[in-house]
């Protein structure tokens, strides 16, 4: 018998370990060459954090500008090349790889459990249950499938008038799991590649709040790890969306209710929280991290001297958020 909950598991664990390819060295390359919030002088710990919401900000549009005027395997020997410089720099100029608390590990750790099991098939016996995010995944696996066979642009895999329509979707981000379920052969599902972004985007949040506190409010090393790992727990937090949620399972257990919303957050108009928007729909957690970036380039950029450097942080901006734009 197939058992989907394994299969689901191994080929998402295999998509999360392929996404490292594209979000750790291009951040880090940039971050050392343009030496942007003193990325050279800085721990490992700091570069490591900032490379991933660097690279979730590049990256989209650079593979978009590559497979737009050239092609996607163009824009896979770019940030190949990236890596190459990676290791360069680890070897003659990187510190030892970043040791982080065991607070910090527990907190990754849990996030990829989160969100593996929302995302994945839940198989009991021989009973297969669906988790309710598939609703949004089945729309998006069907444009990673349109760019990982058509390209740039994609068709859009819904509407066939007897020739191809140009898809008309915010899909930068949606460029990552095309060229990893383009790479693997298509033997990794569209929806497997979807899933592992999921995680990565939560990730890169996680890294992000981290930054921020060590760029703006900075009250030491010392204290740095506990207010970074309580600001990324604080991204759990939703409000109370669960005390009307909760009236209406009471509604549904007297029999005046038909069904149980799938989501605390559709009682009423949808005002998402972290967690569901990175569950839920992750290109535009994405887009959300690649404004932030923007917002900690400017900021910092204003107060670089010479002009020259601040035209440096000025176009880091610019391309993040281009990215936000198509993302």
């Amino acid at each position: 018998m197939h058992h989907f909950m394994r299969a689901d598991l191994a080929a998402s664990m295999a998509a999360i370990a392929l996404y490292s390819f594209f979000l750790i060295a291009p951040g880090y390359v940039l971050g050392w060459l343009a030496d942007l919030f003193e990325f050279r002088r800085r721990t490992a710990q700091f570069r490591f954090a900032l490379s991933i919401p660097l690279s979730l900000c590049t990256v989209p549009i650079l593979l978009y500008y590559c497979g737009r005027f050239a092609s996607l395997a163009a824009g896979e020997a770019v940030v190949a090349a990236t890596w190459i410089a990676f290791a360069v720099l680890l070897v003659r100029r990187g510190p030892r790889w970043p040791r982080l608390p065991r607070a910090a590990w527990w907190t990754v750790l849990g996030w990829l459990a989160l969100a593996l099991a929302v995302s994945v098939d839940l198989q009991i016996g021989t009973r297969d249950y669906y988790p309710v995010t598939a609703f949004d995944y089945s729309v998006r696996s069907e444009y990673i499938h349109s760019i990982g066979t058509v390209g740039i642009p994609p068709a859009n895999p819904f509407f066939y008038p007897g020739h191809a329509v140009p898809l008309e979707y915010h899909y930068y981000w949606l460029l990552i799991p095309s060229l990893i379920y383009r790479g693997t052969g298509y033997a990794l599902s569209a929806r497997a590649a979807w899933i592992g972004g999921v995680f990565w985007c939560g990730l890169g949040l996680l890294c992000l709040v981290a930054v921020a506190l060590r760029v703006f409010w900075n009250r030491g090393a010392n204290d740095h790890a506990r207010r970074a790992i309580a600001g990324a727990l604080l991204l759990g937090v939703t409000g109370l969306d669960i005390v009307p949620t909760a009236f209406l399972w009471l509604l549904r257990a007297g029999g005046m209710e038909h069904a149980v919303l799938p989501s605390v957050e559709w009682w009423n108009e949808q005002v998402d929280g972290f967690t569901y928007t990175a569950l839920w729909e992750a290109h535009h957690l994405a887009a959300l991290i690649a404004c932030v970036v923007a917002f900690l380039l400017l900021q910092e950029g204003g107060r670089q001297q010479p002009f020259m450097r601040q035209l440096v942080y000025a176009a880091v901006a610019g391309v993040a958020l281009a990215t936000a734009a198509g993302t």
